[in-house]
Protein backbone atom coordinates (compact mmCIF):
# COMPACT_ATOMS: atom_id res chain seq x y z
CA UNK A 1 0.00 0.00 0.00
CA UNK A 2 1.21 3.51 -0.65
CA UNK A 3 0.28 5.05 2.74
CA UNK A 4 -2.64 6.51 1.78
CA UNK A 5 -5.21 3.33 1.29
CA UNK A 6 -4.10 2.72 -2.47
CA UNK A 7 -1.75 0.26 -4.02
CA UNK A 8 1.86 1.34 -5.41
CA UNK A 9 2.55 -0.65 -8.32
CA UNK A 10 6.39 -0.44 -8.20
CA UNK A 11 6.32 -2.51 -4.52
CA UNK A 12 3.55 -4.42 -5.40
CA UNK A 13 5.42 -8.54 -6.21
CA UNK A 14 2.87 -9.66 -8.19
CA UNK A 15 3.49 -6.75 -10.53
CA UNK A 16 6.95 -7.76 -11.35
CA UNK A 17 5.97 -10.91 -11.95
CA UNK A 18 3.63 -10.22 -14.69
CA UNK A 19 5.92 -7.83 -16.34
CA UNK A 20 7.98 -10.72 -16.67
CA UNK A 21 10.55 -8.41 -15.62
CA UNK A 22 13.33 -8.65 -13.35
CA UNK A 23 12.25 -7.84 -9.72
CA UNK A 24 14.29 -5.09 -8.12
CA UNK A 25 17.08 -6.30 -5.58
CA UNK A 26 14.92 -4.62 -2.64
CA UNK A 27 11.51 -6.49 -2.95
CA UNK A 28 13.34 -10.06 -3.87
CA UNK A 29 13.75 -10.96 -0.22
CA UNK A 30 10.06 -9.92 0.24
CA UNK A 31 9.10 -12.10 -1.84
CA UNK A 32 10.30 -15.09 0.98
CA UNK A 33 9.33 -18.64 -0.75
CA UNK A 34 6.04 -17.37 -2.24
CA UNK A 35 5.55 -17.98 -6.05
CA UNK A 36 2.72 -15.15 -6.66
CA UNK A 37 3.60 -12.53 -4.37
CA UNK A 38 2.41 -10.91 -0.79
CA UNK A 39 -1.17 -11.27 -2.41
CA UNK A 40 -2.53 -9.14 0.50
CA UNK A 41 -4.79 -7.67 -1.95
CA UNK A 42 -6.08 -10.92 -3.00
CA UNK A 43 -7.02 -12.42 0.23
CA UNK A 44 -8.71 -9.05 1.19
CA UNK A 45 -10.46 -9.30 -2.08
CA UNK A 46 -14.21 -10.38 -1.52
CA UNK A 47 -14.75 -11.44 -4.96
CA UNK A 48 -12.43 -14.06 -3.73
CA UNK A 49 -13.76 -16.31 -1.16
CA UNK A 50 -13.32 -19.22 -3.60
CA UNK A 51 -9.70 -18.90 -3.84
CA UNK A 52 -8.03 -22.38 -2.30
CA UNK A 53 -6.73 -21.62 1.04
CA UNK A 54 -3.28 -23.27 0.43
CA UNK A 55 -1.03 -21.33 -1.52
CA UNK A 56 0.72 -22.90 -4.38
CA UNK A 57 3.93 -22.91 -3.00
CA UNK A 58 2.97 -25.28 0.04
CA UNK A 59 1.40 -28.09 -3.08
CA UNK A 60 4.56 -27.24 -5.03
CA UNK A 61 8.27 -27.97 -4.36
CA UNK A 62 10.18 -25.34 -5.23
CA UNK A 63 12.75 -27.89 -7.30
CA UNK A 64 10.07 -29.54 -9.01
CA UNK A 65 8.79 -25.53 -9.94
CA UNK A 66 12.35 -25.23 -11.41
CA UNK A 67 12.56 -28.17 -13.55
CA UNK A 68 8.46 -27.14 -14.46
CA UNK A 69 7.39 -30.16 -16.59
CA UNK A 70 4.45 -30.60 -18.71
CA UNK A 71 2.88 -31.97 -15.89
CA UNK A 72 4.06 -29.15 -13.53
CA UNK A 73 1.98 -26.87 -16.10
CA UNK A 74 -1.05 -28.55 -15.42
CA UNK A 75 -1.13 -29.28 -11.86
CA UNK A 76 -0.18 -25.63 -11.55
CA UNK A 77 -2.64 -24.53 -13.96
CA UNK A 78 -5.26 -25.95 -11.80
CA UNK A 79 -4.67 -24.44 -9.09
CA UNK A 80 -3.62 -20.79 -10.54
CA UNK A 81 -4.66 -20.64 -14.27
CA UNK A 82 -3.26 -21.23 -17.20
CA UNK A 83 -2.04 -17.36 -17.07
CA UNK A 84 -0.56 -17.67 -14.28
CA UNK A 85 0.96 -20.87 -14.96
CA UNK A 86 3.38 -19.68 -17.83
CA UNK A 87 6.84 -21.14 -17.91
CA UNK A 88 8.66 -18.28 -17.90
CA UNK A 89 6.32 -16.87 -15.31
CA UNK A 90 6.71 -19.49 -12.83
CA UNK A 91 10.27 -20.29 -13.02
CA UNK A 92 11.33 -16.57 -12.72
CA UNK A 93 9.44 -16.33 -9.29
CA UNK A 94 10.62 -19.77 -8.14
CA UNK A 95 14.32 -18.67 -8.21
CA UNK A 96 13.30 -15.92 -5.94
CA UNK A 97 11.71 -18.47 -3.51
CA UNK A 98 15.06 -21.15 -4.06
CA UNK A 99 17.06 -17.93 -3.14
CA UNK A 100 15.35 -16.86 -0.54
CA UNK A 101 14.57 -20.72 0.72
CA UNK A 102 18.28 -21.33 1.93
CA UNK A 103 18.45 -24.57 0.23
CA UNK A 104 22.17 -25.37 -1.30
CA UNK A 105 20.48 -28.74 -2.31
CA UNK A 106 18.37 -26.38 -5.25
CA UNK A 107 21.97 -24.95 -6.76
CA UNK A 108 22.43 -27.97 -9.33
CA UNK A 109 18.78 -26.58 -10.75
CA UNK A 110 19.72 -23.26 -10.30
CA UNK A 111 22.64 -22.55 -11.82
CA UNK A 112 21.86 -23.99 -15.63
CA UNK A 113 19.00 -21.30 -15.51
CA UNK A 114 21.76 -18.37 -14.95
CA UNK A 115 22.23 -18.48 -18.79
CA UNK A 116 18.94 -18.55 -19.90
CA UNK A 117 17.29 -16.68 -22.59
CA UNK A 118 14.77 -14.98 -20.32
CA UNK A 119 16.53 -12.06 -19.05
CA UNK A 120 14.35 -12.41 -15.59
CA UNK A 121 14.80 -16.04 -14.87
CA UNK A 122 18.42 -15.03 -15.79
CA UNK A 123 18.90 -12.30 -13.40
CA UNK A 124 17.04 -14.30 -10.86
CA UNK A 125 18.89 -17.22 -11.26
CA UNK A 126 22.27 -15.58 -11.04
CA UNK A 127 21.21 -14.15 -7.35
CA UNK A 128 19.40 -17.22 -6.24
CA UNK A 129 22.90 -18.87 -7.30
CA UNK A 130 24.55 -16.37 -4.99
CA UNK A 131 22.21 -16.07 -2.29
CA UNK A 132 22.81 -19.94 -1.92
CA UNK A 133 26.40 -20.10 -1.95
CA UNK A 134 26.38 -17.37 0.80
CA UNK A 135 28.07 -14.74 -1.69
CA UNK A 136 25.55 -11.93 -0.93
Amino acid sequence: LDGQGGMDPEKCLRTWQLRGLPVPLPLREKMGVRLLGCDICQRACPRNAAVPSLPPQELFGIDELLRFTPQTRRRLGAVLGTNEARPLRVRAQALLAAGNSGDPALLGLVQPLCTHESPAVAEHAVWAFHRLRGEE
